[in-house]
């Protein structure tokens, strides 16, 4: 775990351990540093950046949500074609560009109204829209 994710992690320890079990606060805390905990800190993984693929495993896993569906491919999409131009770029012997658009660490984030059950989108691993790499 990195260290700013440690520090945090240790003062929402700290302020767990001095409320009451019964608080409303508690369970919420309790769920975050489960969540830290759990998350793979050192874990880097390839790109899977097959758009068919992508698209047949959101159409098998999550009904409907088609712009939520269509957004994830457009990513990729991009990621794709960046990926591409830079190993065109390579080959052709322009360092300058090679690398740069690579995004390290890129979240896409869902936001909605209470009840729309946004963590499964994240929780299928490995997803083709998972981090490449993490800090």
């Amino acid at each position: 775990m990195p260290q700013e994710a440690r520090e945090q992690a240790l003062r929402e320890l700290d302020r767990m351990e001095k409320m009451s079990p019964q608080s409303a606060e508690y369970p919420v805390i309790k769920t975050y540093l489960d969540w830290l905990v759990d998350l793979p800190w050192n874990k880097i993984s390839d790109d899977n950046l097959e758009i068919a693929h992508a698209r047949q495993v959101l159409d098998e896993d999550h009904y409907d949500l088609q712009e939520v569906k269509d957004r994830i491919i457009e990513y990729l999409a991009v990621r794709k074609m960046v990926k591409e131009r830079e190993g065109q770029a390579a080959e052709q012997g322009d360092g300058a560009q090679a690398g740069q658009g690579e995004a390290m660490g890129t979240i896409l984030c869902f936001v909605g109204p209470p009840g729309l059950a946004r963590p499964p989108w994240a929780s299928r691993s490995p997803g083709p829209w998972a981090a490449s790499s993490r800090a």
